[in-house]
This record gives structure tokens, C-alpha cells and sequence, in this order.
């Protein structure tokens, strides 16, 4: 049996929170992100926040991080990370 862990700090974000991080933490790399805003649809929650309580539980999992602008900069970092792994990947081949 597969079990499915939700991860995160307990603190919900809107879309336009994320948005506005990332938009922030790609600026520093003299990157722009593409928004194509619309208004919400019918059912999308005002915020989304992911319940850990399994996975702290069972795995003993806790979130190192609570700023959704440093989570963010550390999923930026290993994003960069594996596009350059790639990228020495391909150069190789």
C-alpha cells in the first residue's frame, strides 16, 4: 500500500503570494516570470495550506523553513541546480 504525504509549514498562501515570491527571488537572477491573471474560478480556495500532521507523525518530518520567500529561494536554487546538471549532461553527450 502507497501512502501520499502532504508537506508544508501549516501556514496557508494565496496564488498571488506565491506569485508575488517567485516574481521576487527570479528578479535577483535577472529573470521575469509570465502571469496570465484571470479572477479565481468558481471553487478555488482563497489560500491553500497543506496539512503535514501524517507526515510528522509516521516520518517525523518538520518543515525547516516557515518564509514562503525562502522556500521558494530553495526550490529556485535546486531548480538551477538540475537545469545546470542537465545542461552538463548535454554538453557531454
Amino acid at each position: 500500500m502507497a501512502l501520499a504525504y502532504n508537506l508544508g509549514n501549516g501556514q496557508g498562501y494565496s496564488v498571488q503570494q506565491v506569485i508575488e515570491a517567485v516574481q521576487h527571488v527570479v528578479a535577483e537572477d535577472g529573470r521575469t516570470l509570465k502571469v496570465n491573471e484571470s479572477s479565481r474560478r468558481p471553487g478555488d480556495p482563497p489560500q491553500l495550506v497543506a496539512d503535514a500532521t501524517l507526515a510528522r507523525r509516521e516520518l517525523g518530518w518538520q518543515p525547516q523553513y516557515a518564509d514562503l520567500e525562502i522556500i521558494i529561494r530553495h526550490a529556485w536554487a535546486w531548480e538551477k541546480k538540475l537545469a545546470g546538471n542537465a545542461l552538463t549532461q548535454q554538453e557531454n553527450t
